[in-house]
């Protein structure tokens, strides 16, 4: 699931559910896709990096539960770029969350998460 805020494109975030792909479309220039857990295909891995071309900052959100699981993903998505001739891919950054998951921050922590403003 792929949630675009509609303005230009500044961050693009991976997340494990949709609720907090909404959470991260909110954002003004900030897209989520939603992994659907933290198994992702390789067909979603592909479809990921194809969306990571058009962003400057890339970050994977963890749920609190899932930090170990979130680094694979994030790992297995380098390795792919990697896999694809993507060098200038850098694998983005891990960001972890002291509550349940990203959904369940308001809009202005979201925003200062994502965006620092």
């Amino acid at each position: 699931m792929v949630v675009e805020s509609g303005y230009a494109p500044k961050v693009l975030a991976i997340v494990e559910g949709p609720m907090d792909a909404l959470a991260v479309g909110e954002l003004p220039g900030c897209t989520g896709i939603a992994i659907m857990g933290i198994s992702p295909s390789e067909e979603t891995i592909y479809h990921l990096l194809t969306y990571a071309k058009r962003y400057g900052t890339i970050m994977f959100i963890a749920d609190r539960d899932q930090l170990h699981g979130m680094f694979n993903v994030q790992t297995r998505v380098l390795f792919k770029a990697q896999l694809m001739g993507l060098d200038s891919f850098y694998g983005g950054s891990l960001i972890t969350l002291d509550r349940k998951d990203f959904a369940c921050y308001n809009y202005s922590e979201r925003n200062e998460m994502l965006l620092n403003e």
